[in-house]
């Protein structure tokens, strides 16, 4: 059970992390079109 729960755990703090520089390149883009 422990093992299952690090996988989930491991994989959701991948997908946050993942999102996370996704916005941060979006918002990048945008800058970078503004200007």
């Amino acid at each position: 059970m422990d093992g299952i729960k690090y996988v989930v755990f491991t994989e959701k703090s991948i997908r946050l992390l993942w999102g996370t520089i996704n916005i941060l390149l979006m918002s990048n883009q945008d800058q970078l079109g503004q200007k």
